[in-house]
């Protein structure tokens, strides 16, 4: 991939307007297939027939009407039981707001919503692998009669989309495959050579005997009709910000909807991961193209600049604009368009070009702030620039987080203790300390948390035995011969003792309003005299993102966050967690809640307030909503209400304190529920530590309970 390709060329969609009347109109009429291109290449007689072009009207007899299992497009949310190729925002991916993007001064720039809503009007009617097929695309229609083998691809995106979808190309341009990343070289073990961007060769390309070629109008539009008379032909609009969109176009072309999804579903966990780890406040992100002889600053509008607001990065304001880039920029502009808290840059010629060597060895980039600081790092281009794909993705997402990792107030860094400290809590509220702090109290959960990152508090506050005497789950492995209790009564603290210990830090839990352990407001004012108090919120999101709180401080704090007992809760972690959406997968239909019962009533858990609840929803657990209002923590019934709900599964409180299985027995309308009568009811562990410890072992036993259930008792 050299300097003439790559993410730079998609400028031109974003100097004219695009009609989209025009793009949506039906490929013309009357294509022919030449009878010896419409074979599949080679002697093997498995391989399926190839596919034909068609127009819409010829297809009409062959393609299968839309049903209630085949959706309009494929982008259906999984709680529909529908595959969905689009991510999610990145607020819903745990990413911080970034700044609102400022106008461009480009009358004629089209902006990330508008260059996706473009594409709203594709995709298929058929079901998920189902051919034949028709894909409507950049370019009108086109049929594809059988599943495509024999694929070619005229543009790094495209190479990037089937990679990932795990077919190897028989066709693609001339790459330097010393510029390549591991994944795209042996993609191309099986391509042969069909020309260069700007002019691909046609001959080669029909030697092939492809059945599917990919592009887009921004690079081939001229050359549509010539390659659709080859094979079926499917164009996005352009490259680069809509990358999502042409991915997901590929992989309807391909019928590889499945796997698609699940590209989209390791991009998602992915960017969850990566927005708990990276620093807070995030650092101002700038990207600069170095070319053969001038530089370009990327702003919102393009590939890597959709990455970094799904990972919530600002950008500093000359980059924070709507648009694709700034275009032909001379070495003197590094100095009013370059600098940031961290600088990424991407040679199109590699780092030891002339031009990117003069730049980078010259007064101006020296003079940077952030090069000064040593806050830079030169990326690969093909890979930030022209890989425009999933694998791309992560790769770039590996090098923001080692290259941020490192930056100041990252939470996979803190070596040393020397210089100032600084945590934003879940309130938004920043604390800033003249350095690391080392004598930490936090309330139970969050110390027994802390202790499963490396983290040791000299002591804690909050119920650390239950009645009957016995450890509270929430302690965790916290060791008390080395940390002191500061008080087990709610609404009671032992100041002096605080006093004595000289905390530089005190951290407490926040179930909506904070409220620290009910302490009356002059004794919070005398804990806020002795150390700073952080909030760690409890409700109102997943707990994936709680614990990637804490483990953010954890890194903080001083916690080495890659010491293999952290690796391996984590990864033990990942895996319960997916055998939770495994089962789930397979038992399609169940229907759960969570309740509590008590002497006095019965009570049914709101999942939208409780943090494992929505994480069980996340992994596609249906449960219950009550009728009560959206902040509430419960519904309250009486007993002769109880079986308000009829579900297939009942996850009950598990605390000493609520009813055991035995005393519910004595409730009629406890043992009227189907899931009793079926003998489906679990344990629910309202309390835990909420660190990748801690939280494993709930996962696997809800996957087991999930696993045993069956889903058609109500």
């Amino acid at each position: 991939m050299g300097s003439h390709r790559g993410d730079g060329s998609e400028h031109w969609l974003f100097t004219r307007r695009v009609n989209r009347r025009r793009l949506l109109a039906a490929v013309p009429g009357g294509l022919l297939i030449a009878a010896g291109l419409a074979a599949c290449g080679g002697d093997d007689d498995d391989e399926p027939a190839a596919p034909t072009a068609t127009t819409a009207a010829q297809s009409a007899a062959t393609q299968p009407p839309a049903t209630d299992a085949s959706p309009t497009t494929s982008d259906a949310t999984p709680e529909s039981g529908e595959l969905r190729l689009i991510p999610l925002p990145p607020a819903e991916l745990g990413a911080p707001a970034v700044p609102e993007p400022l106008p461009s001064a480009n009358a004629e720039a089209i902006g990330v919503a508008e260059a996706v809503a473009a594409y709203d009007e594709f995709g298929t009617d058929a079901a998920p692998g189902v051919f034949p097929r028709t894909i409507r695309h950049a370019m009108g229609e086109t049929t594809i009669e059988s599943q495509p083998v024999r694929v070619v691809v005229l543009d790094s995106g495209e190479l990037d989309s089937v990679v990932r979808l795990g077919v190897k190309p028989v066709g693609a341009l001339e790459y330097d495959h010393s510029l390549l990343p591991d994944y795209l070289v042996e993609g191309l073990s099986e391509a042969t050579s069909v020309g260069t961007l700007a002019e691909p060769d046609i001959e080669a390309i029909a030697a092939l005997q492809p059945d599917l070629i990919l592009s887009s109008m921004v690079r081939h539009e001229a050359l549509y009709d010539t390659l659709a008379q080859i094979a079926p032909t499917v164009f996005g609009i352009s490259t680069g910000v809509v990358w999502k969109q042409n991915f997901a176009q590929h992989a309807r072309a391909l019928g590889r909807e499945v796997e698609a999804a699940e590209a989209v579903r390791e991009y998602e966990e992915r960017v969850r991961d990566l927005n708990a780890k990276l620093p807070e406040p995030r650092p101002t992100v700038s990207v600069v193209r170095v070319l053969a002889d001038n530089l370009r600053y990327y702003q919102l509008a393009n590939y890597s600049g959709t990455i970094l607001t799904d990972l919530g990065l600002p950008r500093p304001d000359s980059q924070n604009v709507d648009d694709f880039a700034l275009l032909n920029q001379s070495l003197e502009t590094l100095g009013q368009f370059a600098d940031a808290d961290f600088i990424f840059v991407s040679p199109a010629l590699g780092e030891n070009d002339e031009f990117t060597q003069d730049m980078l060895d010259g007064p101006l980039w020296q003079s940077l702030s952030a090069v000064q600081e040593g806050n830079y790092k030169v990326v690969l281009d093909d890979v930030w620039m022209a890989g425009i794909g999933y694998r791309a993705a992560q790769v770039i997402m590996d090098e923001i987080e080692e290259a941020l990792s490192g930056f100041a107030g990252a939470p996979a860094s803190p070596s040393t203790s020397d210089g100032e400290w600084s945590f934003t809590d879940d309130r938004g509220e920043t604390i800033t300390l003249p350095q690391r702090p080392e004598r930490i109290v936090p309330y139970v959960p969050i110390a027994a948390s802390l202790w499963d990152f490396g983290v040791r508090p000299v002591g804690v506050f909050g119920t650390t035995r239950n009645a009957d005497g016995d450890p509270e789950i929430t302690t965790g492995d916290l060791d008390f011969d080395t940390v002191e209790s500061l008080g087990e009564t709610y609404g009671e603290i032992d100041m002096e003792a605080l006093v004595a210990l000289k905390p530089d830090l005190i951290l407490y839990d926040i179930y909506g309003e904070f409220d620290l352990w009910g302490l009356p407001p002059e004794v919070v004012a005398q804990v806020e005299a002795i150390a700073p108090i952080a909030g760690i919120s409890f409700v109102n999101r997943p707990v994936d993102e709680t614990i990637g709180k804490i483990e953010e401080l954890a890194g903080l704090l001083g916690a080495d966050l890659s010491a293999p007992d952290v690796v391996e809760a984590r990864e033990r972690f990942d895996e319960a967690s997916e055998a939770v959406r495994t089962a789930c997968a397979e038992k399609d239909g169940l229907l759960a809640i969570f309740s509590a019962g008590w002497t006095d009533n019965f009570y049914v858990a709101n999942p939208p307030v409780w943090t494992d609840l929505i994480y069980f929803q996340n992994l596609g657990l249906d449960v219950v909503v009550p009728d009560i209002d959206e902040g509430e923590l419960w519904e309250t019934l009486s007993w002769e209400q109880a079986n308000k709900y009829q579900v297939d599964l009942i996850l009950n409180d598990a605390r000493v304190a609520a009813l055991a299985p035995e005393q519910l027995a004595e409730y009629p309308t406890w043992m009227a529920q189907p899931a009793v009568k079926a003998g489906q009811v679990g344990e629910w562990y309202t309390e835990f530590v909420p660190s990748y410890k801690g939280f494993a072992g709930v996962l696997e036993s809800l996957a087991e309970t999930i696993e045993a259930s069956d889903p058609d008792v109500v």
